[in-house]
Protein backbone atom coordinates (compact mmCIF):
# COMPACT_ATOMS: atom_id res chain seq x y z
CA UNK A 1 0.00 0.00 0.00
CA UNK A 2 0.88 3.38 -0.49
CA UNK A 3 2.95 4.73 2.79
CA UNK A 4 3.77 8.26 2.20
CA UNK A 5 3.63 11.52 -0.04
CA UNK A 6 6.32 13.66 -0.78
CA UNK A 7 5.25 16.82 -2.86
CA UNK A 8 7.74 19.23 -4.31
CA UNK A 9 7.32 22.67 -5.63
CA UNK A 10 8.43 22.67 -9.75
CA UNK A 11 9.53 26.04 -8.98
CA UNK A 12 11.53 27.08 -6.03
CA UNK A 13 10.09 29.17 -3.49
CA UNK A 14 12.54 30.65 -0.56
CA UNK A 15 12.24 27.96 2.59
CA UNK A 16 10.25 25.70 0.77
CA UNK A 17 11.38 22.45 0.61
CA UNK A 18 9.83 18.80 0.07
CA UNK A 19 7.18 18.06 2.09
CA UNK A 20 6.94 14.43 3.26
CA UNK A 21 3.23 13.57 4.43
CA UNK A 22 2.42 9.90 5.60
CA UNK A 23 -0.78 8.18 4.29
CA UNK A 24 -3.12 7.32 7.23
CA UNK A 25 -4.25 3.74 6.90
CA UNK A 26 -7.45 2.25 8.67
CA UNK A 27 -7.38 -0.48 11.19
CA UNK A 28 -10.31 -2.08 12.44
CA UNK A 29 -12.19 0.48 10.22
CA UNK A 30 -10.47 3.59 12.17
CA UNK A 31 -8.24 5.72 10.80
CA UNK A 32 -4.49 4.55 12.68
CA UNK A 33 -3.16 8.24 13.41
CA UNK A 34 0.28 9.60 14.18
CA UNK A 35 1.68 12.69 15.36
CA UNK A 36 2.32 13.83 11.99
CA UNK A 37 1.37 17.33 11.53
CA UNK A 38 0.08 16.72 8.24
CA UNK A 39 -2.37 13.56 7.76
CA UNK A 40 -3.96 12.07 4.54
CA UNK A 41 -6.66 10.23 5.05
CA UNK A 42 -8.15 9.73 1.47
CA UNK A 43 -6.74 10.01 -2.17
CA UNK A 44 -8.95 10.06 -4.97
CA UNK A 45 -7.79 9.64 -8.58
CA UNK A 46 -5.29 7.09 -8.66
CA UNK A 47 -6.45 4.29 -10.28
CA UNK A 48 -7.10 4.05 -14.22
CA UNK A 49 -8.59 7.39 -15.69
CA UNK A 50 -11.76 6.97 -17.28
CA UNK A 51 -11.10 6.27 -21.39
CA UNK A 52 -13.05 8.98 -23.88
CA UNK A 53 -14.42 6.62 -26.48
CA UNK A 54 -15.92 8.27 -29.66
CA UNK A 55 -18.88 6.53 -32.06
CA UNK A 56 -20.88 6.72 -34.38
CA UNK A 57 -24.70 5.22 -35.27
CA UNK A 58 -24.98 2.50 -37.53
CA UNK A 59 -27.56 2.86 -40.82
CA UNK A 60 -28.22 -0.61 -41.33
CA UNK A 61 -28.40 -2.32 -37.85
CA UNK A 62 -29.23 -1.16 -34.63
CA UNK A 63 -26.08 0.14 -32.37
CA UNK A 64 -23.01 2.00 -32.68
CA UNK A 65 -19.42 1.65 -34.22
CA UNK A 66 -16.62 2.96 -32.32
CA UNK A 67 -14.42 4.96 -34.18
CA UNK A 68 -11.43 6.47 -31.46
CA UNK A 69 -10.96 6.88 -28.40
CA UNK A 70 -8.24 8.70 -26.05
CA UNK A 71 -7.62 9.03 -21.76
CA UNK A 72 -7.74 12.40 -20.73
CA UNK A 73 -5.76 14.24 -17.83
CA UNK A 74 -5.62 12.61 -14.09
CA UNK A 75 -7.79 14.33 -11.43
CA UNK A 76 -5.91 13.85 -7.86
CA UNK A 77 -7.59 14.73 -4.99
CA UNK A 78 -6.36 14.64 -1.36
CA UNK A 79 -7.58 14.90 1.77
CA UNK A 80 -5.32 16.55 4.58
CA UNK A 81 -6.42 16.47 8.18
CA UNK A 82 -4.44 18.81 10.17
CA UNK A 83 -2.65 17.82 13.50
CA UNK A 84 -0.84 20.48 14.93
CA UNK A 85 1.52 20.52 18.05
CA UNK A 86 -0.01 23.01 20.35
CA UNK A 87 2.79 24.04 21.82
CA UNK A 88 4.46 25.21 19.30
CA UNK A 89 2.03 25.28 16.41
CA UNK A 90 -1.67 26.48 15.31
CA UNK A 91 -4.06 25.32 12.60
CA UNK A 92 -3.96 28.52 10.75
CA UNK A 93 0.10 27.41 10.87
CA UNK A 94 -0.48 24.26 9.18
CA UNK A 95 -2.73 25.99 7.19
CA UNK A 96 -0.72 28.87 5.61
CA UNK A 97 2.14 25.63 5.12
CA UNK A 98 0.49 24.03 2.84
CA UNK A 99 -0.66 27.14 0.75
CA UNK A 100 2.85 27.73 -0.14
CA UNK A 101 2.23 24.25 -2.05
CA UNK A 102 -1.10 24.37 -3.39
CA UNK A 103 -1.35 27.93 -4.65
CA UNK A 104 -3.65 27.60 -7.79
CA UNK A 105 -2.09 27.22 -11.14
CA UNK A 106 1.32 26.21 -9.15
CA UNK A 107 2.81 23.43 -10.66
CA UNK A 108 3.81 20.31 -7.99
CA UNK A 109 5.39 16.87 -8.29
CA UNK A 110 4.09 14.25 -6.48
CA UNK A 111 6.40 10.94 -5.35
CA UNK A 112 4.25 8.52 -4.24
CA UNK A 113 6.34 5.86 -1.89
CA UNK A 114 5.05 2.18 -1.48
CA UNK A 115 5.56 -1.11 0.52
CA UNK A 116 4.73 -2.74 -2.62
CA UNK A 117 5.76 -2.56 -6.40
CA UNK A 118 6.18 -0.14 -7.60
CA UNK A 119 7.42 1.35 -4.79
CA UNK A 120 8.27 4.45 -5.90
CA UNK A 121 6.72 6.78 -8.93
CA UNK A 122 5.85 10.60 -9.44
CA UNK A 123 3.79 12.21 -11.16
CA UNK A 124 3.85 16.03 -12.29
CA UNK A 125 0.11 18.57 -12.01
CA UNK A 126 -1.40 21.87 -11.77
CA UNK A 127 -3.33 22.67 -8.86
CA UNK A 128 -7.00 23.37 -9.59
CA UNK A 129 -8.22 24.22 -6.20
CA UNK A 130 -7.35 24.08 -2.60
CA UNK A 131 -10.10 24.10 -0.24
CA UNK A 132 -9.79 24.39 3.16
CA UNK A 133 -12.55 23.69 6.36
CA UNK A 134 -12.00 25.88 9.02
CA UNK A 135 -15.66 25.91 11.29
CA UNK A 136 -15.31 22.16 11.95
CA UNK A 137 -14.36 20.43 14.60
CA UNK A 138 -11.77 18.58 12.53
CA UNK A 139 -10.05 21.17 10.70
CA UNK A 140 -9.09 20.00 6.86
CA UNK A 141 -8.02 20.87 3.71
CA UNK A 142 -9.21 19.19 0.56
CA UNK A 143 -6.70 19.75 -2.57
CA UNK A 144 -7.36 19.14 -6.35
CA UNK A 145 -4.66 18.32 -8.95
CA UNK A 146 -4.90 18.01 -12.81
CA UNK A 147 -2.34 15.90 -14.47
CA UNK A 148 -2.46 16.35 -18.15
CA UNK A 149 0.06 13.24 -19.13
CA UNK A 150 -1.87 10.71 -16.64
CA UNK A 151 0.59 8.13 -16.23
CA UNK A 152 3.03 7.50 -13.04
CA UNK A 153 6.43 7.14 -13.71
CA UNK A 154 9.56 5.53 -12.13
CA UNK A 155 12.26 7.94 -10.95
CA UNK A 156 15.11 5.56 -11.85
CA UNK A 157 15.63 4.33 -15.64
CA UNK A 158 15.75 1.26 -16.91
CA UNK A 159 19.03 1.10 -18.90
CA UNK A 160 20.45 -0.93 -21.61
CA UNK A 161 24.23 -0.11 -23.11
CA UNK A 162 26.59 -1.78 -25.10
CA UNK A 163 28.14 -1.34 -28.81
CA UNK A 164 26.64 -1.12 -32.39
CA UNK A 165 26.70 -4.16 -34.64
CA UNK A 166 25.21 -4.01 -38.12
CA UNK A 167 21.34 -5.31 -36.51
CA UNK A 168 21.08 -6.14 -33.18
CA UNK A 169 18.17 -6.85 -31.20
CA UNK A 170 17.64 -5.56 -27.55
CA UNK A 171 14.98 -7.55 -25.17
CA UNK A 172 13.38 -5.00 -23.30
CA UNK A 173 10.96 -5.44 -19.77
CA UNK A 174 8.64 -3.08 -18.95
CA UNK A 175 6.96 -3.47 -15.74
CA UNK A 176 4.35 -1.15 -16.27
CA UNK A 177 1.08 -0.85 -17.45
CA UNK A 178 1.33 1.71 -19.55
CA UNK A 179 3.42 2.00 -23.15
CA UNK A 180 6.70 4.56 -22.62
CA UNK A 181 8.74 6.55 -24.95
CA UNK A 182 12.83 6.13 -24.94
CA UNK A 183 16.35 7.82 -25.07
CA UNK A 184 18.90 6.43 -27.34
CA UNK A 185 22.62 7.87 -27.57
CA UNK A 186 25.23 6.64 -30.08
CA UNK A 187 28.80 8.01 -29.46
CA UNK A 188 30.99 7.84 -31.83
CA UNK A 189 34.11 5.83 -31.88
CA UNK A 190 37.10 7.85 -30.92
CA UNK A 191 38.17 10.64 -33.17
CA UNK A 192 35.41 9.61 -35.88
CA UNK A 193 32.22 10.39 -37.01
CA UNK A 194 28.96 9.19 -36.76
CA UNK A 195 27.66 8.57 -40.38
CA UNK A 196 25.19 6.44 -42.82
CA UNK A 197 21.90 5.42 -41.37
CA UNK A 198 20.00 4.61 -38.15
CA UNK A 199 16.78 2.37 -37.80
CA UNK A 200 15.01 1.47 -34.97
CA UNK A 201 12.18 -1.40 -35.46
CA UNK A 202 8.85 -1.06 -33.62
CA UNK A 203 8.94 -3.11 -30.39
CA UNK A 204 5.14 -4.36 -30.89
CA UNK A 205 6.25 -5.69 -34.19
CA UNK A 206 9.73 -6.63 -34.62
CA UNK A 207 11.81 -6.32 -37.84
CA UNK A 208 9.44 -3.21 -38.93
CA UNK A 209 11.67 -0.44 -39.13
CA UNK A 210 9.65 2.51 -37.79
CA UNK A 211 12.24 5.44 -37.25
CA UNK A 212 14.83 5.70 -40.12
CA UNK A 213 17.55 8.01 -40.38
CA UNK A 214 19.55 8.53 -43.42
CA UNK A 215 22.84 10.55 -44.56
CA UNK A 216 23.65 11.27 -40.95
CA UNK A 217 27.03 12.73 -41.05
CA UNK A 218 28.36 14.35 -37.43
CA UNK A 219 31.80 16.13 -36.85
CA UNK A 220 34.54 14.44 -34.72
CA UNK A 221 33.34 13.08 -31.33
CA UNK A 222 29.54 14.20 -31.63
CA UNK A 223 27.10 11.93 -30.60
CA UNK A 224 23.55 11.78 -31.57
CA UNK A 225 20.68 11.48 -29.31
CA UNK A 226 17.07 10.33 -29.97
CA UNK A 227 14.29 10.82 -27.83
CA UNK A 228 11.12 9.14 -28.72
CA UNK A 229 9.16 10.17 -25.09
CA UNK A 230 6.10 11.81 -25.73
CA UNK A 231 6.43 15.75 -25.27
CA UNK A 232 9.96 15.87 -25.62
CA UNK A 233 11.01 14.04 -28.83
CA UNK A 234 13.87 14.96 -31.00
CA UNK A 235 16.97 13.71 -33.18
CA UNK A 236 20.18 15.71 -32.43
CA UNK A 237 23.66 16.10 -33.18
CA UNK A 238 25.33 17.22 -29.48
CA UNK A 239 28.49 18.68 -28.66
CA UNK A 240 31.19 16.44 -27.92
CA UNK A 241 30.88 17.85 -24.16
CA UNK A 242 27.17 17.55 -23.96
CA UNK A 243 25.80 18.14 -21.08
CA UNK A 244 28.74 20.10 -19.61
CA UNK A 245 28.38 22.38 -22.59
CA UNK A 246 25.01 22.02 -23.37
CA UNK A 247 24.89 22.96 -27.21
CA UNK A 248 23.30 20.95 -29.80
CA UNK A 249 25.10 21.39 -33.06
CA UNK A 250 21.38 20.53 -35.01
CA UNK A 251 18.97 18.53 -35.68
CA UNK A 252 18.42 15.11 -37.66
CA UNK A 253 14.97 15.46 -38.33
CA UNK A 254 15.72 16.73 -41.60
CA UNK A 255 17.03 12.80 -42.52
CA UNK A 256 13.56 11.00 -41.06
CA UNK A 257 12.67 9.28 -43.61
CA UNK A 258 8.62 9.24 -44.42
CA UNK A 259 5.97 7.45 -43.12
CA UNK A 260 8.50 6.83 -39.74
CA UNK A 261 6.99 7.24 -36.34
CA UNK A 262 7.70 7.25 -33.16
CA UNK A 263 7.95 3.54 -31.46
CA UNK A 264 7.11 3.14 -28.14
CA UNK A 265 7.91 0.01 -25.75
CA UNK A 266 4.82 -1.33 -24.54
CA UNK A 267 3.81 -3.51 -21.28
CA UNK A 268 5.49 -6.70 -20.62
CA UNK A 269 8.64 -8.54 -22.58
CA UNK A 270 9.49 -6.86 -26.18
CA UNK A 271 12.37 -6.43 -28.77
CA UNK A 272 14.07 -3.56 -30.16
CA UNK A 273 15.57 -3.75 -33.49
CA UNK A 274 18.78 -0.98 -34.06
CA UNK A 275 20.50 -1.44 -37.47
CA UNK A 276 23.31 0.92 -37.98
CA UNK A 277 25.67 1.88 -40.78
CA UNK A 278 28.63 2.47 -38.30
CA UNK A 279 29.44 -0.58 -36.39
CA UNK A 280 31.45 -0.30 -33.10
CA UNK A 281 29.78 3.05 -31.76
CA UNK A 282 29.14 2.33 -27.94
CA UNK A 283 25.50 3.18 -27.92
CA UNK A 284 23.01 3.73 -23.95
CA UNK A 285 19.14 3.15 -24.18
CA UNK A 286 16.91 4.63 -21.27
CA UNK A 287 13.82 4.28 -20.13
CA UNK A 288 10.66 5.19 -17.27
CA UNK A 289 8.34 2.67 -16.90
CA UNK A 290 4.76 4.03 -17.00
CA UNK A 291 1.66 3.00 -14.92
CA UNK A 292 -1.69 3.85 -15.56
CA UNK A 293 -2.66 2.97 -12.07
CA UNK A 294 -1.42 2.48 -8.48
Amino acid sequence: MITELVIERTVALSGVGALTVPVTEYVDNTLALDDSPFQITNIDGLGFVKADLASTGRTDTSGEIQTGGSVGKRNIVIDFRLNPNWATQSIADLRRTLYKYFRPTDTVELTFNSDEAPTQVHIFGVVESMEPEMFTQEPSIQVSILCYDPSFKTLTPIVHAGTTETYQALTLENPGTDPTGFEILFEPIASDDVVGTIKLDDPVDSHNPVLWFTGIDTGVDQPVRISTVYGNRFAQIQHADYPLDGTIIGSILPLLAPGSRWPQIPPGSSFLGITTTTVGMVYSLSYYPAYGAL
